[in-house]
């Protein structure tokens, strides 16, 4: 009966770890069909988990579009296959190696497993080309996409800075309206201005020269009251005339007083001449 530590030791051997010991031991026939079952058995938890990945990428191949979501899935994939290859690999060399040896060589006839890894092999194969190619298209495609996006942005960007333009150039001439008119409104305004400036200082001007022609004439009529103040009176003229010229004449108009020479002439108003002067002139001039 083989022992526990005959086992231990044939499963150290067949699982690729050297075991240190004083004496080499070969397999015995229990040792060898041990392995073999353990062998075969992680096989087919190494397929199912390797299959397990492979459906959970054909979906997300034909649902998603995140190609990071895609290689990482990918990765957990490859190795997958990594261990079910490392997996068949042991089950294959114990079998070519020991199986005659121990008088099991319908082992080596059994195809099954070899089937199955060959399957597993071409399968992977080409699920690895599909995900390439579809992250490959995903990627041109958001390379695409961002073109696009980039030529729309520039496309809206330059259509916003023509509208931009366009109304700015619209208020800006609206702008320069607005202060033609201001600004006609203003020359108009002043002329206005200027005009009814120019009325008001004609008027003023009007005033003040019929203001300064009353004070002319005032000035004048006074002049002439003090010229009358200073004439002598009716009875000092009277006096003067006899004692100059006892033959003086008087106009029956205006009441010229002459001398025979003309040598002195006197004007005043007929009321001024005394009547006495009168009487004595004319008695003069009948002798």
């Amino acid at each position: 009966m083989m022992s526990r530590g005959d086992v231990e030791g044939d499963i150290c051997e067949a699982s690729g770890v050297t075991r240190t010991s004083t004496r080499q031991r070969g397999l015995t026939d229990k040792g060898f069909l041990w392995q073999v079952d353990t062998l075969q058995k992680n096989f087919r938890k190494a397929v199912s988990s390797w299959k397990s990945w492979s459906n959970k990428i054909e979906v997300q191949l034909s649902d998603t579009r995140d190609t990071n979501i895609i290689r990482e899935h990918r990765n957990i994939l490859v190795e997958n296959m990594n261990h079910l290859t490392s997996v068949y690999k042991q089950l294959f060399n114990l079998i070519e190696n020991e199986s005659e040896s121990h008088g099991h060589s319908e082992l080596i006839s059994d195809t099954e497993i070899f089937k199955r890894y060959e399957t597993c092999e071409n399968y992977h194969a080409d699920l690895m080309k599909r995900i390439t190619t579809r992250v490959q298209e995903i990627d041109r495609d958001n390379v695409e996409t961002r073109g696009s996006y980039t030529c729309k942005s520039r496309s809206s960007h330059s259509s916003h800075s023509h509208r931009s333009s366009a109304s700015q150039r619209s208020q800006t001439a609206s702008r320069a309206a607005d202060l033609k008119a201001k600004l006609k409104y203003i020359e108009i305004e002043a002329k206005a201005k200027l005009k009814l400036e120019r009325i008001q200082t004609i008027r003023e001007l009007e005033a003040t020269e019929a203001k300064l022609d009353v004070i002319d004439k005032a000035s004048q009529g006074s002049d002439l009251d003090e010229l009358k103040k200073s004439l002598p009176q009716a009875n000092i003229l009277d006096k003067f005339l006899q004692h100059v010229n006892p033959y003086a004449k008087v106009d029956t108009d205006i009441e010229n007083i002459k001398d025979e020479h003309d040598d002195f002439v006197t004007t005043l108003p007929r009321s001024a001449v005394p009547k006495k002067l009168n009487i004595e002139l004319t008695a003069e001039l009948n002798l």
